[in-house]
């Protein structure tokens, strides 16, 4: 018997059941029948819906899983603070399956730690629409005169000058919990810092420094500045590279700025070829002591203007060492002087004894000594080839020369000096 028909039998004023009535009684089959298919719809209501508990329960439950993929981290925010701070473990999730309780009671966050993200930082002048990617020379036809501050963006360098900058900050995640906790602008943060950055480093350049040189001064300093910002309000930022896209100055003066970039180009080339032909000298000069002969010659001269007299002679006795090993053209003109000084002490010495011996000679009968040397001197000079003799008819009263050189006696002579020059 069900409920239903136990609170028909318990209902005030029923009346008695009977198996054989006929008509509308109370127990009639029909009614029977009526509250039976009443009695089954609940059951299998109450069945469907336990069912469907069940399943909205497990899928529930179900939903707090998830993947963090290879190259990732993530976090799970239980009632508003990250899980997982005082457990040994710690916060981060490794890549792999993991489980929390699903929202409204947690949510996880998951991003990219190895891969870099990119934020433009621009000082450009303004361009309209269409000139994106146009060259700077097709942008100075179309120049207006002066830049529009509040439009126009730019920087001062260190030299007051303005200068316009684009550069590209490479940056990744390297601290997952203070990124979650502190970072809720990612974009604008980096463009606030970059610009902050770029700023107080081109402020301590030069123009041509910016533009034209020291890339890697102006990348390092960008960086450092960022980083060291990023890590005094714990963002868990990296910045991994600064790319500088382009640097120029004002359209306006930018045909002015190249003739000084020719003028100093040219400057540094006649500077190179200065100190390559400087080289050539010494190297034949001196060979491949010139460098440290000319060092040796520098402290000598700073010795002597100082007024050291014993730091001088050190390094004059460094500079004779050097150039007693030296090659190049010191070398053959100290050899010339060596051979020269040599057959100068040998002539000395042959006319010191030539002296000597006539001296011995004069001592003993200095008349006949003189008589003899006064016949030696004219008979040498006589047979000299440089002198040419004339002679002269002995018993001529009277003899009118007309004199000339020999015509063979100048070609002899010629002929001579052609023969030395070339011993």
């Amino acid at each position: 018997m069900s409920k239903i028909d136990e609170m028909n039998d318990r209902s005030p004023g029923a009346a008695p059941v009977s198996g054989n009535g006929a008509g509308g009684g109370p127990d009639e089959p029909g009614q029977d029948l009526a509250s039976q298919s009443i009695s089954s719809a609940l059951r299998t209501s109450f069945l469907a819906l336990k069912i469907v508990l069940i399943l909205l329960v497990v899928f529930y439950l179900g939903s707090g899983y998830f993947t963090v993929a290879p190259g990732q981290r993530a976090v799970v925010i239980q009632f508003g603070q990250i899980r997982g701070m005082d457990s040994e473990a710690g916060p981060v999730l490794e890549p792999g399956a993991h489980w929390m309780w699903p929202w409204p009671v947690s949510e996880n966050v998951i991003e990219s730690t190895e891969k870099s993200r990119t934020q433009r930082v621009a000082f450009w002048f303004y361009l309209p629409p269409g000139y994106e990617n146009r060259s700077i020379e097709e942008l100075k036809k179309n120049a207006p005169e002066a830049l529009v501050p509040g439009r126009d963006n730019y920087l001062l360098s260190g030299q007051q000058e303005i200068v316009h900058l684009i550069c590209a900050v490479r940056y990744r995640i390297s601290n997952l919990v203070d990124y979650v906790n502190n970072v809720t602008d990612e974009p604008g943060l980096i463009q606030t810092v970059g610009e902050w950055a770029s700023s107080q480093t081109v402020a301590t350049m030069t123009t041509d420094a910016i533009v034209r040189g020291e890339g890697d001064r102006l990348r390092e300093s960008v960086r450092r500045l960022m980083q060291q910002r990023l890590d005094e309000v714990r963002t868990g930022l990296e910045v991994v590279d600064i790319i500088l896209e382009r640097r120029e100055v004002p359209l306006q003066v930018h045909n002015a700025y190249l003739h000084v970039v020719q003028a100093e180009n040219e400057k540094l080339k006649l500077v190179s070829s200065a100190r390559s032909r400087a080289t050539q000298v010494l190297n034949n000069a001196a060979g491949p002591a010139y460098d440290p002969l000319k060092e040796a010659i520098q402290a000598y001269e700073l010795a002597r203007a100082t007024g050291e007299t014993a730091a001088a002679q050190q390094q004059m006795e460094t500079i004779l060492s050097l150039i007693d090993n030296a090659g190049g053209e010191v070398s053959f003109a100290i050899g010339q002087a060596m051979a020269e000084r040599s057959r100068q002490e040998l002539t000395v010495r042959a006319e010191v004894n030539r002296f000597q011996s006539l001296y011995e000679k004069y001592k003993q009968n200095p008349e006949v000594f003189l008589a003899q040397l006064w016949s030696d001197t004219k008979q040498e000079i006589m047979d000299s080839p440089d002198i040419e003799v004339i002679y002269l008819p002995y018993a001529s009263k009277e003899l009118r020369l007309k004199l000339d050189h020999n015509p063979q006696f100048l070609k002899n002579r010629e002929r001579r000096q052609y023969t030395d020059q070339l011993n």
